[in-house]
């Protein structure tokens, strides 16, 4: 009887939380009315923008997640049973709302967010739309030397006071800065998901700020439309919604079933594409395994190079390797010990 050896090589394809039940989106397939989807104006390439300055992903936890949602919640509920929060331009109270929809968190909107922030640009993009090419998204930006989610979100709701209940009745972009028309944005009725991304860089010609960016769906600040319509909260609630079991002026909103789009099928650089939400983190991880890798390869001329250290044969071509490696697989080596009946 003997005995002999046989070696198999797994090859598993590493797959992130944030790619699995995923879908192919080509963004150049979606479109405003007349500008193409950022992301496509991106080549579907969302990592960091090589101007930005002394950049961080300040990831959001899902707790700070929730956070964002619930003050955008809570802001809302109040205006729409006219609690009075905050007074207006006028200085008067904004009117209660005959219908204000609950926000709930979209991962599509966060991710598109984040691919934005990466950019480092302090103006909104040029034109988002998700990926069911029915709803636009609104975009609000804050920046602050603060990181807190609920600071930088005062930036939003503080904005209250810069509008007036005219523009409550009839929306009409104030024109005068960026800032001006997100408490609107804020409490747009029609608005029911949201998804955001925080990020830290150089503000031009000042100093290192946070960044929050948030995506709204459907947008608001549509010109010539109310803002929300007034009257007591939850009567004019759309079509198969009723009005929220605790936060009583709103109209809820069912949970988003939208995953993490997959973008680097359409990707004009593919081999680069970073196919998951954490984008620069993916980044600079990969290059971290790249300098680890080269400290640990043996100098030329080490005989351990040519055998295999486990089963003392000689190991798989590099070549093969590198192609599995580059498509995000790993090998695993197995060894089977199989006896000879004889």
């Amino acid at each position: 009887m003997f005995k002999y050896f046989i070696i198999i090589c797994l090859f598993v394809i590493n797959l992130s939380l944030e790619q699995k039940g995923g879908t192919d989106v080509d963004y150049c397939k979606l479109k405003c009315k007349d500008k193409d989807h950022f992301i496509c104006q991106l080549k579907h390439k969302c990592e960091k923008a090589p101007g930005c300055k002394k950049f961080k992903d300040l990831k959001l936890s899902e707790k700070e997640k929730q956070e964002i949602v619930d003050i955008h919640n809570k802001w809302r509920n109040d205006i729409a049973l006219g609690k009075k929060p905050c007074k207006s331009k006028d200085g008067k109270d904004f009117p209660k709302a005959a219908a204000m929809n609950e926000l709930v968190w979209d991962k599509e909107l966060e991710f598109q967010a984040l691919c934005w922030a990466n950019q480092c640009k302090t103006k909104g993009d040029p034109c988002r739309v998700i990926s069911d090419g029915k709803l636009p998204a609104g975009q609000n930006i804050a920046w602050s030397k603060s990181k807190s989610v609920s600071d930088l979100l005062k930036e939003f709701h503080s904005d209250c006071k810069k509008t007036t209940l005219a523009q409550i009745k009839t929306f009409k972009a104030s024109g005068k800065s960026a800032t001006s028309d997100r408490f609107t944005q804020f409490i747009w009725w029609e608005s029911s998901k949201i998804g955001c991304a925080r990020t830290e860089y150089e503000y031009p010609k000042k100093d290192v700020m946070a960044h929050l960016t948030c995506n709204y769906a459907k947008s608001g600040n549509e010109e010539g439309k109310p803002v929300y319509p007034e009257g007591e909260p939850c009567k004019k609630c759309s079509k198969g919604t009723k009005c929220h079991a605790e936060l009583k002026g709103l109209c809820a909103t069912k949970p988003s079933k939208s995953e993490y789009p997959n973008i680097c099928k359409f990707a004009k650089q593919k081999k680069e594409c970073v196919p998951f939400l954490d984008l620069t983190k993916s980044k600079e991880t990969s290059a971290t395994k790249k300098d680890e890798k080269e400290k640990k390869e043996p100098a030329k001329g080490d005989k351990s190079t040519t055998k295999n250290a486990v089963s003392g044969r000689k190991g798989p071509k590099q070549t093969g390797a590198n192609e599995r490696e580059s498509e995000g697989e790993e090998c695993r080596e197995t060894r089977i010990v199989v006896y000879d009946s004889k």
